[in-house]
């Protein structure tokens, strides 16, 4: 709906003049929309690439893996790195549990390390 200027009644919006005082009614603004602002950076985007960080150098993986899932989670820009935290640590945890089962049957067969 139209606002008149002068008097204030209201008018439809394909009204050209007003319909109470006949003053000229001005096409209105459409209203603005809310711009988005990037996502700002979180903790939880800087655990994601600590995550990676300990994936890569196989130290604490299940603390990397733990760090990955808490990023997917919660991280706003770096999600793909928590990802990749993830998969690259769960990995590498299932490769250090296998190795540890494998040594463990190893060993109770007598067999040496």
């Amino acid at each position: 709906m139209k606002t008149c200027p002068k008097c204030g009644s209201t008018n439809p919006e394909e009204a050209l003049f007003c319909h109470a005082c006949g003053t000229k009614l001005t096409p209105q603004e459409a209203p603005k929309t809310a711009v988005s602002t990037p996502a700002s950076w979180t903790s939880y985007d800087t655990l994601s690439i600590v995550g990676v960080v300990l994936g890569v150098t196989q130290i604490f993986a299940p603390a990397g893996l733990v760090l990955g899932i808490l990023g997917i989670t919660k991280a706003r820009k770096m999600k793909p790195m928590a990802i990749v935290a993830t998969a690259l640590c769960g990995i590498v945890t299932i490769m250090v549990i296998v190795a540890l089962i494998w040594g463990i049957i190893n060993l109770s067969q007598g067999g040496k390390l």
